[in-house]
């Protein structure tokens, strides 16, 4: 065999072999809050090889490294300590678990928001209810002042007491105008 021929043989059976000793993985996990119920995004995760990446809504992560890299993650500008690849055991779920402040902070967890639709009838019909004395009003009059029955013609003397009442009565009017133009 020629001398080249050999060389060649010889660097195709060792050029891989170097290749994968700087191997290319890829990383992947999530970044939760330290209860770990709650996923954190726009986490930058970089290496020190250069690559970078940020956390999506979910607080998941995909990041191509090799074995002689480290990694850290950075939230709201504080980074991690740095995690060698090669002690790391399960690359396709490396979760991690950051100290964010909780409480005293102005990242808080909201608590459980119910939201119904409204129901125009079933407004209109609760507001006639809750309102029903409003709606009802009626200006004290000679006619509500009076009442003739078979015991005799008498005159009722809260009603003439609200038939002088002015501003309230004008106030009632207003109130009962509102919600009448509230409701349509």
């Amino acid at each position: 065999m020629p001398v080249n021929l050999r060389l060649l043989l010889l660097l195709s059976f060792f050029l891989p072999a170097a290749l994968g000793a700087s191997a290319q993985y890829t990383l992947k996990g999530t970044v939760y809050d330290s209860s770990r119920n709650y996923a954190i995004s726009s986490v930058i995760v970089a290496s020190t090889s250069g690559q970078t990446t940020i956390t999506g809504a979910e607080g998941t992560y995909s990041i191509a490294v090799s074995d002689k890299d480290s990694v850290w993650f950075t939230f709201m500008g504080k980074p991690t300590i740095k995690y060698a690849i090669k002690t790391i055991r399960n690359l396709a779920q490396f979760d991690i678990s950051l100290r964010v402040p909780a409480s005293g902070s102005r990242y808080k967890v909201l608590k459980e928001v119910v939201v119904f639709g409204r129901n125009y009838r079933l407004d209109s019909a609760r507001n006639r209810q809750e309102n029903a004395r409003s709606f009802d009003f009626q200006r004290p009059n000679l006619g509500t002042m009076t009442s003739i029955g078979p015991s005799g013609a008498g005159i009722d003397v809260n009603e003439l007491i609200r038939l002088f009442q002015f501003r309230r009565n004008r106030v009632s009017q207003r109130l009962q105008a509102r919600l009448v133009a509230d409701e349509e």
